[in-house]
């Protein structure tokens, strides 16, 4: 931005107020941040990055038209600051005026057109304008340029779903949940595509490929003890919740499906022996107590059975 010239220390300071002020806000603190980031604006009012990042936390704590009268002043000084303007859009977006920030997405592609995430924001705010068809084609332009773009292949299989096309969603989804297996949502919706095409054998496959290839992933390893004990293969999916929960012991997903699991074995085996004895004893006694109790309540069960519920 325009104004006078910047003293570095003074840009120094100000930028330890933001860095400041983006640590409280994670911890909740946001009184506090907000005390922070004015800091930083007051010592340097020209330094439009440090405007952008209070707008962000503005529009994060609900002060959407704040946020957009920050950006506004921004931009009028910087018409081709392209982080203000996609900020901006995101501002739109949360405001609910979707073809508005549409048509800021839109300049920002003018600069940056093979920006695999910019058209994958295209079709969001396609798909929540109400316009479905535009927001496939969206989605498939970001995939086209990036396949491996998870957040495309996450948004498109799930759009799919709803439109009542459970294989193609699967197809999409399997992907999403490949190129970042901790991600549950992706999880959740490819169980429920899954069950809706009423085929599981292609997922056993691949999941079968890929522990073939990576045995060491613990991740893996616990989807396909999900899988397993989806199909009823209750002692193969003990086998690999069990692999999970040794190759990681802090994997909580993994030891509490393991602990789930057993307490509807036949043979009724001692769930917290077993943890310990999974994990090589590197828990000690209250977590695995603690995963003994969680693995009794409904809102656990949600974070071990990804098939069996929806996002």
């Amino acid at each position: 931005m325009t104004g006078e010239e910047e003293d570095p220390l003074e840009e120094a300071e100000a930028m330890y107020h933001v860095v400041v002020a983006e640590v409280l806000r994670e911890l909740g603190y946001h009184d506090r941040a907000e005390e922070s980031y004015i800091k930083a604006v007051s010592i340097d009012p020209w330094n439009a990055q440090i405007r952008v990042r209070y707008s962000a936390f503005l529009a994060h704590t609900g002060r959407v038209e704040a946020a957009l009268a920050e950006l506004e002043d921004v931009l009028a000084a910087e018409p081709g600051n392209a982080f203000a303007r996609l900020n901006y859009a995101l501002a739109l977006e949360q405001k609910g005026d979707y073809a508005a920030a549409a048509a800021q997405v839109r300049e920002c592609m003018h600069a940056d057109p093979a920006s695999s995430d910019l058209w994958g924001m295209m079709g969001r705010l396609s798909e929540k304008d109400g316009d479905e068809g535009q927001a496939i084609a969206n989605y498939r332009a970001s995939l086209e340029l990036n396949g491996e773009n998870q957040r495309s292949r996450y948004d498109l299989g799930v759009l799919y779903l709803r439109r009542g096309q459970p294989a193609a969603a699967a197809e999409q989804l399997l992907e999403a949940v490949l190129l970042d297996p901790k991600d549950m949502a992706a999880a959740y919706s490819y169980g429920m595509a899954l069950e809706r095409t009423g085929s599981l054998d292609r997922a056993e496959a691949r999941l079968r490929e890929l522990i073939a290839g990576e045995p060491g992933d613990a991740t893996a390893r616990y989807r396909y003890g999900v899988l397993l004990e989806q199909l009823g293969r209750l002692a193969q999916a003990r086998e690999h919740y069990t692999a999970a929960a040794s190759l990681d012991p802090g994997y909580r997903a993994a030891c509490l499906a393991l602990v789930t699991l057993l307490h509807r074995m036949d043979d009724h085996p001692d769930a917290a022996e077993c943890l310990a004895q999974a994990t090589g004893r590197r828990l000690n006694a209250d977590e695995i107590e603690d995963i003994v109790c969680l693995s009794g309540e409904p809102e656990s069960l949600q974070a071990a059975y990804f098939y069996q519920f929806e996002p």
